[in-house]
């Protein structure tokens, strides 16, 4: 019974945490690269205008609206090299405190040096809903398996059982046959013994 919980949980679980975690290392890549792109659409400002670009924001949160509209995107953060926030318009932080989220980092360089860090945060509810939506078909199938496992070996045991008994009918039936012959054996001997003494 206990290898057949371990089947359920395993066959239950399996599909529903692989395609969690391929979807969170697909998401961190996709994140990554979003974070990079961003990082080199700053490097441009900044390398046109080294003093000025961080100052720019409504500039700056127009060229960047493209990846706000991605479709796991979340947030796009950035920060001068001291971690100051640089304004690109609205930005819940405490609401990304606690929300389920993919982060990436993209340092942004331009004329040689470290101008900003660049974080982008991805939603993971699609991966999780993904991962989500599998546990109940999987969890009918490692049941299903369960029972058509539970009910080969209580068939496979049953028909061993049957043999075993039939084995021992046998075995009782010919025991009985010996114990015939030894004593009709016996009874010929004995014949044959008074026959001899009485010469």
């Amino acid at each position: 019974m206990p290898l057949l919980v371990v089947v359920v949980v395993v066959v239950t679980l399996s599909a529903p945490v692989a395609t969690f975690l391929v979807g969170t290392r697909a998401l961190g890549r996709s994140t990554n690269a979003t974070a990079r792109d961003v990082a080199r659409i700053i490097a441009v400002e900044a390398e046109a205008r080294p003093a000025l670009w961080q100052y720019d924001a409504p500039k700056l949160a127009f060229r960047l609206e493209a990846f706000r509209t991605r479709a796991d995107v979340r947030a796009i953060v950035v920060t001068d090299p001291s971690g100051r926030l640089v304004d690109l318009g609205e930005l819940e932080l405490d609401a990304l405190r606690d929300a389920p989220l993919v982060w990436s980092r993209s340092v942004v360089r331009a004329r040689g040096a470290e101008v900003a860090d660049v974080w982008v945060a991805s939603r993971m509810t699609r991966v999780r809903g993904e991962a989500a939506a599998l546990l109940a078909p999987f969890s009918l199938l490692g049941a299903l398996l369960a029972a058509l496992l539970w009910f080969v070996a209580r068939h496979a045991i049953t028909r061993a059982e049957a043999r075993i008994e039939a084995s021992h009918a046998a075995l009782v039936a010919l025991a009985a046959s010996l114990e015939r012959e030894v004593t009709r054996r016996n009874a010929e001997l004995e014949a044959a013994y008074e026959t001899l003494r009485e010469r």
